[in-house]
């Protein structure tokens, strides 16, 4: 996930950002706002429990 949790320097984080769209389906690094809206998604389902939903841009695809 593309975040400013991450401690560590410009270059490295652009290279890190890279490579990980590069190896995913989607082609893109995910974002803080999408897994808000995977957690959001699941609130709004009444008729959902027990459920494990992964947002990984298909990483476990790849």
């Amino acid at each position: 996930m593309r975040s400013p949790r991450w401690d560590l320097p410009e270059e490295i984080l652009v290279e890190f950002y890279r490579d990980t769209a590069a190896s995913t389906p989607l082609h893109r690094v995910g974002e803080v706002r999408d897994i808000a809206r995977a957690y959001l998604y699941l609130l709004e389902q009444p008729h959902t429990t027990g459920t494990v939903l992964t947002a990984d841009g298909g990483a476990v695809l790849a």
